[in-house]
């Protein structure tokens, strides 16, 4: 059922640090993709989740990341080509469910390129048999539905998936996406062809990295292949018309 936003109380943490708690109807969600975590985690010994720093080329910057399958949803938000903005821990929120006061930390935040606002909380599917956690996530849902942003409950990737993604990510930092040529890769692989094919194409081209070349297309959303299937060198290409 749709929370109210008058009701809830939004605190985050804006880029510079500063603390500040508004209303949820007056929030911007662009300050909370650039602001930072509103919480930290923390490192000891024995801990149980895996947490770290991901660098994310859609933000150019270090995302944080509490559990691997939080890792898992960072790699696929990184490569999605619809996602303009992420954040992570982006804001707490704080309102009336029924008698109780809920305090709440979605996973994160993204802003995607048609202006849609999206909150993601990852959870394994184990989790969300539990009581208590399908009626706070349920409470979470029906704030962000009456704010007009849409939210998810993500319970895990593709494996799959997931490692072509790792696969075609050689290709993402900056100081190697920088010295390929996507936009001839891409023309080069016109009417589609194999992998194989537009690697020996780019190398009759005096192209010293085919194989990277390719991967960055494909990380740029330039080159489009069936990702439910390992990549390898029979993979079929296909440009994406823009």
């Amino acid at each position: 059922m749709p929370v109210a936003t008058g009701e809830v109380q939004v605190t985050y943490v804006t880029g510079p640090g500063d603390d500040v708690t508004a209303d949820i109807s007056k929030v911007d969600a662009r300050q909370l993709v650039e602001g930072s975590p509103v919480r930290d985690f923390p490192v000891y010994v024995g801990r149980r989740n895996y947490s770290g720093y991901f660098w994310s080329s859609t933000m150019s910057r270090h995302v944080v990341y509490e559990s691997l399958l939080e890792l898992s949803w960072l790699w696929l938000a990184d490569f999605d080509p619809s996602v303009a903005r992420i954040a992570a821990q982006p804001m707490r929120l704080r309102g009336h469910d029924g008698d109780r006061v809920r305090n709440r930390i979605p996973d994160f935040i993204s802003l995607l390129r048609n202006g849609t606002v999206r909150v993601v909380d990852v959870k394994p599917k184990a989790m969300l048999a539990k009581d208590e956690v399908e009626t706070s996530l349920a409470w979470t849902r029906g704030v962000c539905r009456s704010r007009g942003w849409e939210y998810e409950v993500w319970t895990g990737p593709e494996p799959t998936i997931l490692r072509n993604v790792q696969w075609i990510a050689a290709a993402r930092q900056p100081h190697v996406s920088a010295s390929l040529d996507v936009r001839t890769t891409t023309v080069m692989a016109s009417g589609g062809c194999t992998v194989q094919e537009l690697e020996a194409r780019l190398h009759a081209e005096g192209c010293a990295a085919p194989r990277l070349e390719i991967l960055g297309a494909m990380w740029k959303g330039l080159l489009t292949c069936d990702l439910s299937l390992p990549l390898g060198s029979q993979s079929w290409l296909e440009p994406v018309h823009e």
